[in-house]
């Protein structure tokens, strides 16, 4: 995408993370300023002020340019996470020129904040990893006899001997170390349970169904990520383009404080 190519090129990041402060840094550049609203009374005056309380009613962010008031707004209580998400798509607005909501604009907010992902964790893909190499013992030098004196010779054969005894017994300790080639399978038995972990990666279809043709809460698949504190749907665009997403079923979701995302309810499904 070149608005995204264009925008690393510019601020030397092709070989560095994106991170959210960056992305503050750079709408900041831009001449807009972050407004938290939902929790401060200035924020909601502004708001009705404006006139947009409709749009930000609807929406998790929004942003807003008039004259040279240009401001940025996301809902108070969202997750690092998903305020990571919602800045970054609210900048690919402000790069493309235009903070309107149609399909183009969006479409083209959306694959600026896909881009941004995607560098970051091919960035994490080619991250080199070092491997130290493992010390070797010294060699084992035998001390040298005088030439022509018999005692010194007996004492030669002795330090040998002695040397090869020592290398026999740590061959021996060395064997006796190494790993069987039949090791034990693991069973429930031999490891912890706590290091088992189980992902139903199961299809929202192959799940029970109401009368009416829709899946019981309990047994909907929903998804979340290992810092967020709500659950969504598959095609949610907070989960969309992640990589370190779970999937679980909405009643396990809600038993661990899951709380249904704010955009898709954790069910509704976006093309």
């Amino acid at each position: 995408m070149k608005l995204f190519n264009d925008y690393v090129r510019k601020n030397d990041l092709s070989r560095r993370y994106i991170t959210p402060e960056i992305i503050e840094r750079s709408i900041a550049s831009n001449g807009y300023k972050i407004i938290i609203y939902g929790a401060k009374q200035e924020a909601e005056g502004l708001i009705d002020t404006l006139g947009v309380r409709d749009r930000t009613s609807s929406t998790d962010s929004y942003t807003y340019s008039e004259g040279k008031l240009k401001l940025v707004f996301v809902r108070f209580g969202v997750s690092d996470d998903d305020k990571f998400e919602l800045l970054a798509h609210e900048l690919g607005h402000i790069l493309y020129g235009s903070t309107g909501t149609s399909s183009e604009q969006e479409d083209a907010a959306n694959a600026f904040k896909a881009s941004v992902f995607l560098h970051n964790a091919s960035l994490e893909e080619h991250t080199p990893v070092i491997i130290k190499p493992r010390p070797t013992a010294p060699p084992i030098t035998p001390p040298t006899a005088p030439k022509g004196n018999r005692t010194g010779a007996n004492t030669l054969r002795l330090a040998v001997l002695i040397a090869a005894v020592v290398i026999i017994i740590v061959v021996v300790i060395f064997s006796a170390q190494k790993p069987s080639e039949n090791p034990t399978p693991l069973s429930e038995d031999n490891i912890g349970v706590s290091s088992v972990v189980v992902v139903d990666d199961s299809d929202r279809s192959s799940a029970p169904t109401t009368a009416e043709g829709e899946t019981p809460p309990s047994e909907r698949i929903v998804w979340v990520t290992q810092t967020g504190k709500k659950y969504h749907s598959k095609t949610c665009s907070y989960v969309r383009y992640k990589t370190n997403t779970i999937s679980m079923k909405e009643s396990e979701a809600i038993r661990m404080n899951y709380e249904p995302c704010s955009r898709c309810g954790g069910y509704k499904v976006y093309k």
